[in-house]
């Protein structure tokens, strides 16, 4: 099976087709976050998509790619600075899940009609984009300096072969349609044009 119609040639490659879709996520999140300030107005069919998103997507597919991905690492000898590092990002990990899991909270309760339970929301969702864009771009710097480094092309394959497999988890086409149906329905051009 291959990512989202790319057959990967490498495991960054497959993982960044990944990040590309929760860029794309984190911009229509930043545009809601606006419309909260101003408003004061917390749109809960949106936060229903994100939390989804978050939950079905980036922690059980894209995560699940990342932990086969660390644990092949982890068998490796590491340099104490490159464990270190791994280490720490592996944690920031279960923060982002804490996170979603206040934003879900915060959504249940919106019922209520609680002005606290909006600008907790509010905060949860400036506080996931801070901590996702900031894990983001660290894994794109980190990984494939560590991937390059410890892994040999065999074991590079074997782990593309793996993280192809997590693929079948959940159908990623369904938040694909869904992040270009929000995209279009907030004014937001995709980078890279029409998809």
């Amino acid at each position: 099976m291959n990512t989202h119609g790319i057959k990967p040639k490498d495991i960054m490659q497959a993982m960044e087709i990944e990040h590309d879709l929760i860029d794309r996520m984190l911009t229509l999140l930043k545009k809601e976050e606006d419309v909260i300030s101003e408003k004061d107005l917390l749109n809960r069919e949106f936060i229903d998509l994100v939390i989804e998103f978050f939950r079905d997507f980036v922690q059980e597919v894209h995560h699940a790619k990342r932990v086969k991905i660390n644990e092949k690492l982890m068998e490796k000898d590491l340099s104490l600075e490159d464990r270190g590092a791994l280490k720490d990002f592996i944690s920031k990990q279960g923060h982002i899940r804490k996170i979603v899991d206040l934003l879900e909270e915060a959504r249940k309760k919106l019922e209520l009609h609680d002005g606290k339970i909006v600008d907790k929301a509010h905060r949860e969702i400036a506080e996931l984009i801070m901590q996702y864009s900031e894990q983001m771009m660290t894994a794109r710097r980190m990984y494939p300096a560590l991937i390059k480094e410890y892994l040999d092309e065999s074991e590079r394959a074997e782990l593309v072969r793996q993280i192809m497999q997590t693929e079948k988890i959940k159908d990623w086409g369904k938040f694909e349609e869904t992040i270009r149906r929000l995209e279009k329905a907030r004014g937001v051009r995709p980078r890279g044009g029409e998809r």
